[in-house]
């Protein structure tokens, strides 16, 4: 039975709803504890493990207070106002969307920005299914990269709501999910849809009694070279078709395969002297699920070089030594190109503390160096500055421990590299490999803090930072009722200059984990490449294998 891919997809929650109809029913919270729970949750699902923060202080997008820069509000004004709502009584309704790993990471969707574009551009059909109208909508969310199921925290509520109705609300779920699924699953639907019309054009240009044979021809669409039903040119795929079921005999099976994408072919049978049996399988054949031989030609056609393969056998060899190509060549891009591979989110629990220690260290790294005269490069520095600036590294890997993570699993795979070619013999081996691959990275990491200050120095930074006040001038004249309102107008203003710093170390942390997750991609493909070369060989043959080699053009040895 071929597996329904898009089955479960979506998983919408409302998690309370029990909470909500209690009240309507006169079993519900005093309502200032209730504005006090609803607060809780707002500041536990901007800053629980596994949030993606981005480069703001918190997780927190949406839509409230008549702007859509909430990530730019403190979370304290964003809990505080989410409390006053609920404390007029209104219903705050706190959801949850999630998607399947494969579909998150397939689709792009493991990330604060692009669930934030995905809820704006479906937010008209979201307040459908909640029954509130748009303009009378606020929303805040979040996104969680949990392993396994990455979702989306969801707090909606009605700002205008008609507190005199005393009708328990419902939500649509179905029309939640079917939003969300428009979103995710864009391009497979504009390709269904593709199909779906160019038949509906084709079957209404039949007259009634044409309609009918139509319908009788479709059952036998292979012995039938006048009927033109069509969503992509297939000429050249039918042809290639019926040249293999003329060859075929009764009871017979061949499977049509491809180069380019082996996991998805045609499994065909021929039953009898006019009947033949098609199922196309694999992902890319969920479009294709009616197994005639139209939706064979159509679903290769999508393919090229074509191939037919006689047995099961033959089949799976055919697919084995595919797996076995491709395995080949992503573990060579890995380590030659391991940023075209997905990078995995960080985690924001980051310290705090070394935050404002990161930021003391670099105004003296400035004193130090004397404004960087020596430049922007680690290996120029002075002892002194070399000095600070790898205590800044260590601050910045220790600030958060996938980080640590990370940094420990590039010194341990450096040290495996270094015991398979037989460099590492005695304990001093082993800490002197330890240490030049702690150095390496330590080194590199430098070089990406020496960039960032650099940047902050330049023009375009000073154009970013122009822009970011700008849009704080902007939130301020917005909000700056509600704001004095609570008495935190005055107080707001002097954390601007030390949450752009902040922002700055999370930002330069973030890339500090990215670089050790390239790395580390990198040198595990060096490591399995030495052991297949390498694993079972002495010493000496090693040697001898690498003189060979650097005979030949390759240094083994200095490459690694």
């Amino acid at each position: 039975m071929e597996v329904d891919k898009y089955k479960g997809g979506v998983i919408f929650k409302w998690l309370n709803k029990n909470e909500i109809y209690n009240k309507y029913n006169g079993k519900g919270k005093p309502q200032n504890l209730q504005s006090y729970i609803d607060k809780l949750h707002t500041g536990y699902i901007a800053t629980r493990s596994g949030v993606d923060k981005g480069i703001d202080t918190h997780g927190l997008f949406g839509n409230i207070l008549d702007t859509e820069e909430v990530e730019m509000l403190e979370l304290e004004t964003i809990k505080n106002y989410i409390q006053s709502v609920s404390n007029k009584n209104i219903d705050i309704f706190k959801t949850v969307i999630s998607l399947k790993e494969e579909d998150a990471l397939q689709y792009g969707y493991m990330n604060k920005k692009a669930w934030k574009d995905l809820l704006q551009e479906r937010i008209f059909e979201i307040s459908k299914a909640f029954k509130i109208p748009l303009n009378d909508m606020e929303w805040v969310a979040a996104f969680h990269a949990k392993k396994g199921r990455p979702h989306c925290h969801l707090i909606i509520w009605n700002k205008s709501q008609d507190l005199s109705v005393r009708r328990k609300p419902y939500i649509f779920f179905n029309k939640v999910k079917t939003a969300i699924a428009k979103g995710v699953f864009k391009e497979e639907l504009e390709a269904m849809y593709n199909i779906k019309d160019v038949s509906k054009e084709q079957v209404g240009k039949l007259s009634k009694e044409e309609f009918e044979k139509y319908k009788e021809n479709v059952k036998k669409l292979y012995n039938n070279k006048d009927l033109m039903l069509r969503a992509v040119e297939t000429d050249e795929t039918e042809n290639f078709l019926n040249k293999a079921l003329e060859n075929m005999k009764i009871n017979e099976t061949i499977y049509i395969v491809n180069n380019s994408d082996p996991k998805n072919f045609t499994e065909i049978i021929r039953k009898d002297d006019s009947k033949f049996e098609f199922k196309n399988i694999g992902e890319k054949a969920i479009l294709y699920k009616d197994n005639t031989y139209f939706e064979a030609v159509t679903f290769l056609s999508k393919f090229s070089n074509l191939k037919v393969i006689n047995t099961k056998e033959d089949l799976q060899d055919f697919l084995d030594k595919k797996q076995e190509e491709f395995e080949q060549i992503e573990s060579e891009l890995k380590e030659i190109m391991p940023s075209v591979f997905n990078t995995p989110i960080i985690s924001n629990d980051i310290k705090e503390e070394n935050i404002e220690q990161i930021i003391n260290k670099i105004a003296k790294l400035e004193k130090i160096s004397n404004s960087y005269q020596r430049g922007f490069i680690y290996q120029y520095q002075e002892p002194k500055a070399k000095r600070i600036i790898n205590e800044i590294s260590l601050l910045l890997l220790n600030s958060n421990d996938d980080c640590k993570n990370k940094f420990t699993t590039y010194i341990d795979t450096c040290v495996k590299i270094d015991k398979v070619l037989q460099k590492i013999n005695t304990y001093k081996d082993y800490e002197k490999s330890k240490n030049t691959a702690r150095y390496e990275m330590l080194k590199k990491i430098g070089n990406q803090l020496l960039k960032f200050i650099k940047e902050t120095k330049t023009e375009e930074y000073a154009r970013k930072k122009q822009e970011w006040l700008e849009r704080k001038e902007y939130w301020n004249q917005r909000n700056q009722e509600f704001q004095e309102a609570k008495g935190e107008f005055e107080a707001r203003q002097e954390l601007y200059e030390k949450q752009l710093q902040e922002i700055n170390i999370r930002n330069l942390i973030q890339d500090a984990y990215k670089m050790l997750s390239e790395e580390n991609i990198a040198k595990f493909q060096k490591y399995k490449r030495a052991t297949k070369t390498f694993g079972d060989l002495s010493k000496r043959e090693i040697k001898e294998l690498m003189r060979k080699n650097k005979d030949a053009g390759i240094d083994w040895y200095h490459e690694m």
